[in-house]
């Protein structure tokens, strides 16, 4: 008892001498009212896609809110002068404020930082306060590519590589820095170097880490996925399904998939490479039918299918061909999807590789059911990726461990069969059209103007 009584008095001694409290405010409305340069790259719109159908429901979970339309978030590119920006978030600190983009609002979502007791925010009075790591960065100029999530693979590619996307497209950013969180897993960095074609300077920088900058390009996030809901994170208790707290732009995600299928396809040839993505020896598979593996050991937050060896089987024998992504290289994710037309996973970041298909796949997902649950995220994604998307839910391993987010589930074969034959079936009947959004507001048709860029940047 006493040994926990001064533990907790040190944590609040070091809270009050070096904890430092700002005042949230929301950095669009900040940016206008002090006339802080800042330009829309991508203008917030409603995306509309086909609703996707589910096997397997319960209940206590309302499928009928899936209506088939997400939210494409607004994108923004703001230059700041003598700002901060702070590793783990996309928090930019000018004077005595802290400035968090939209559509992040902190009265419904939790900070990562809270997460790693790296903050504390007080909603009553509108403030943040902070314990940053002792040592900071100093630099003149750099473009921030920070973010809560971005340890997780789906977060790089979706948060990460496609604002990296929009940088390369802006001739005015040409050359300039960095700014990536650290440590990650080396595939993702691999991931950045790749589609880093010009060569920028990468600046690593720690969770809580400060980046003092003379000037600062914050690039918005064209998907917003945060880290909790603060329902979730103050009580435990699972906040209702919402459509708008995932939110994805079409748009950015064509210029990833164009950027990232151009620079993959130097390095991986897909034909020629296909046997190395086979996991068994037959031959007797079709290659327009994928099953992303999602195996014990290469993922950190469970949720894997309890069957998934039974599953497999019964997916080899309608001649699907079986891909463990944890083995492959990112260019080799990307190269071994092109073609494809039906996929069936589980759900995890594996998925997130499926923007890299042109629109039109026909996605099934294995996902655990639960009171409460929300599939909005998956939906909202395949919907900006312009995918048909079939949910096969299953019940939770009560044994597993892990939160009821992570928690092991098993699958029916029967109602894996029935989702496989409907996919089948629509894709036969043509009576699935990809419902893209109109992408009228960005110019996605060609990526010559990036490649010219690159190419133009290269040797120097």
């Amino acid at each position: 008892m006493k040994s926990k009584f001064l533990s907790k008095a040190f944590r609040a001694a070091k809270w009050r001498i070096n904890g430092r409290a700002y005042h949230l405010q929301p950095m669009d409305t900040y940016a206008d009212r002090f006339g802080i340069k800042q330009e829309i790259l991508l203008e917030k719109r409603t995306v509309s896609g086909s609703e996707p159908k589910f096997f397997g429901g319960i209940d206590s979970v309302d499928l009928t809110l899936y209506r088939g339309a997400q939210l494409a978030p607004r994108v923004t590119l703001t230059q700041f002068e003598n700002v901060t920006a702070i590793g783990r978030s996309e928090l930019v600190l000018h004077g005595s404020n802290a400035l968090y983009p939209s559509p992040f609002d902190p009265a419904l979502y939790s900070f990562m930082l809270e997460g790693e007791k790296r903050a504390r925010v007080n909603l009553k009075r509108g403030r943040i306060k902070m314990l940053f790591r002792s040592r900071s960065i100093k630099l003149d100029t750099a473009i921030s590519l920070l973010g809560q999530c971005n340890g997780n693979y789906a977060h790089w590619v979706l948060e990460v590589l496609t604002r990296l996307a929009l940088v390369n497209s802006r001739p005015e950013l040409r050359g300039l820095p960095l700014l990536i969180d650290t440590p990650i897993h080396e595939k993702m960095l691999d991931a950045l170097d790749l589609l880093n074609a010009s060569g920028r300077e990468v600046i690593p920088v720690r969770d809580a880490e400060r980046v003092k900058l003379k000037r600062l390009f914050s690039i918005t996030s064209p998907s917003f996925t945060p880290p909790e809901t603060r329902q979730f994170f103050n009580t435990g208790i699972i906040a209702p399904p919402e459509r708008d707290q995932f939110q994805f732009s079409p748009d950015a995600f064509d210029v990833l998939r164009n950027l990232a299928v151009s620079e993959c396809s130097q390095y991986v040839a897909p034909k020629p490479m296909e046997t190395r993505y086979l996991t068994h020896s037959s031959r007797a598979t079709d290659p327009r039918l994928v099953f992303l593996q999602r195996r014990p050991g290469t993922t950190g937050n469970g949720r894997h299918v309890a069957n998934e060896a039974v599953v497999q089987g019964e997916l080899r024998k309608q001649k699907f061909r079986v891909i463990d992504t944890f083995s492959l290289s990112f260019e080799e994710q990307v190269m071994a999807l092109q073609g494809s037309e039906i996929v069936v996973s589980a759900v995890g970041a594996a998925c997130a590789n499926l923007i890299f298909c042109k629109p039109g796949l026909s996605v099934i997902m294995l996902s655990p059911r639960y009171p409460n649950a929300t599939w909005f995220y998956w939906v909202n994604l395949m919907i900006a990726a312009g995918h048909k998307l079939y949910f096969v839910l299953g019940p939770q391993v009560a044994s597993s461990s892990g939160t009821i987010y992570h928690k092991d589930f098993k699958i029916s074969l029967k109602l894996l069969n029935e989702a496989v034959e409907a996919a089948k079936s629509e894709r036969l009947d043509n009576d699935y059209e990809p419902s893209h959004a109109d992408h009228s507001n960005f110019d996605c048709s060609s990526f010559d103007h990036v490649r010219t860029y690159f190419d133009s940047d290269k040797g120097k």
